[in-house]
């Protein structure tokens, strides 16, 4: 006999009285168990349904409302238990929303925070300070940076400070921006701005991109201008070599000069292959940050596994910085969501790697922070065939 049999008969009054004690046994302890777990409030629309007429007994009608209360109890535990459910269900989607879901959508895109190398006194280098290394260096004479303040947002989004941590002028300009899912947004967009593609003239005979004349126009138009100059006033000044130097020539001649200025960038000479002026800063600039050096050697001259002293010879080693020059250009080459969010993506780097190995570091000119009279005196010097500038900011 089924249990629905079993109550159906219990409710005639025709149950044994054997298996009739056996049943309300049962219906008594599972109304303990609700009583203790759950409060008495019946369920609308399952109150206990009164007798019709004289053929039920009032024996008949208490077990029908026994039965009738083991329902209700059954059916408030299986909402509270659907409750439950349910409302954890919810707690852990608005959870993962808040805390996960913002990270998990983070990965998809360039990470300023990743971090890609720890010293040996602990202190990490962020994906971000070190593509701002490579990144300024190569392409923005006289604006080398290294370090950035990143305060993520999640959902791939990120305020970013780059602050300038030394100066020659006294001047410290930080310029802040935004990241949104691998786009840059620079709410000063002039500090990204290279120099102009003419603010040297080149003097090769493989190369024909304004010859001849530059940003300052012709060459007796740009010595010219720099009788204007303000006294007391700071310049990003352009210098362009005679002729294609030998980086060791160039660096002893210029070393020989002694003048004060600050931030020596030097153009290396790649022909045709872009229109871009690429170059490096041998002088020691910035805070120490690391890398992966097995892969990417002389990444970044300032390095705190080499003394001070000789990171200072090195300037002068034609091998060391070409080894420097060539790991920058491989870094940007195989850092795709890096070239992605400064748009350089047009560069065939490996072209420039292969000319640069085959004819090493020819440097066609240089640029430096200065003032009026240190302009003034590389000027005069028979070496320099053009000078372009413009006020450093």
């Amino acid at each position: 006999m089924t249990f629905r049999e079993i109550i159906k008969l219990y409710k005639e009054g025709t149950l044994p009285e054997e298996e009739k004690a056996a049943l309300e046994a049962e219906i008594e302890k599972h109304e303990a168990i609700s009583d203790y777990l759950f409060d008495d409030a019946d369920i609308p629309g399952f109150e206990p349904v009164a007798s019709e007429g004289d053929s039920q007994s009032n024996k008949n009608d208490k077990d029908s409302e026994k039965f009738t209360a083991m329902i209700n109890a059954s059916i408030r535990r299986a909402f509270v238990r659907t409750g439950i459910i349910v409302g954890s269900v919810v707690l852990a989607a608005v959870l993962a929303v808040i805390f996960v879901l913002p990270g998990f959508v983070s990965l998809f895109y360039y990470n300023p925070d990743e971090v890609v190398g720890t010293s040996e006194y602990g202190f990490e280098t962020e994906r971000l300070d070190l593509d701002l290394s490579v990144y300024t260096e190569l392409f923005l004479p006289t604006k080398y940076r290294n370090e950035a303040i990143i305060e993520a947002e999640g959902y791939g989004e990120y305020n970013i400070v780059i602050p300038q941590i030394s100066s020659s002028t006294g001047r410290h300009l930080s310029v802040s921006g935004k990241l949104t899912r691998g786009e840059l947004l620079m709410y000063d967009p002039n500090f990204f701005v290279q120099a102009p593609v003419n603010a040297f003239v080149i003097n090769s005979d493989d190369y024909h991109l304004f010859s001849g004349i530059g940003a300052a126009g012709s060459s007796s138009d740009a010595f010219a201008a720099l009788e204007e100059l303000s006294d007391g006033t700071y310049y990003s000044a352009y210098f362009s070599l005679k002729t294609l130097t030998e980086y060791e020539d160039f660096y002893k001649w210029y070393s020989s000069k002694n003048l004060p200025c600050s931030e020596l960038w030097c153009g290396v000479y790649t022909s045709n292959i872009s229109t871009d002026h690429l170059g490096f800063c041998p002088e020691l600039s910035g805070k120490c940050i690391d890398w992966d050096r097995e892969t990417y050697p002389r990444l970044c001259i300032l390095d705190d596994h080499t003394s001070v002293s000789q990171m200072e010879s090195q300037q002068a080693s034609v091998e060391v910085m070409q080894t420097h020059f060539e790991s920058m250009l491989r870094y940007m080459r195989d850092s795709k969501k890096t070239t992605d969010i400064f748009c350089r993506n047009d560069i065939d780097w490996d072209e420039i790697i292969r000319y640069i190995d085959e004819n090493g570091l020819d440097i066609f000119g240089f640029a430096v922070v200065a003032d009026k009279e240190t302009v003034m005196s590389f000027a005069e010097d028979p070496m320099i065939s053009y000078v372009y500038t413009a006020v450093y900011q």
